[in-house]
């Protein structure tokens, strides 16, 4: 099993997000209060 996952997502021009989430201009993302529900909140928010 594959466990990487690419997501395309939009940000403001200061990398900025909903929550004042700040993404880093490359590498690898973190979720640290990631819940495994469909609401939203507690995750990343993209297209895969």
């Amino acid at each position: 099993m594959n466990d990487t996952v690419l997501v395309l997502r939009t940000c403001n021009s200061d990398m900025t997000s909903r929550n004042d989430f700040v993404w880093p201009e490359s590498g690898l993302v973190e979720c640290p209060d990631w819940e495994p529900t469909e609401e939203c909140g507690n995750g990343l928010h993209g297209l895969l």
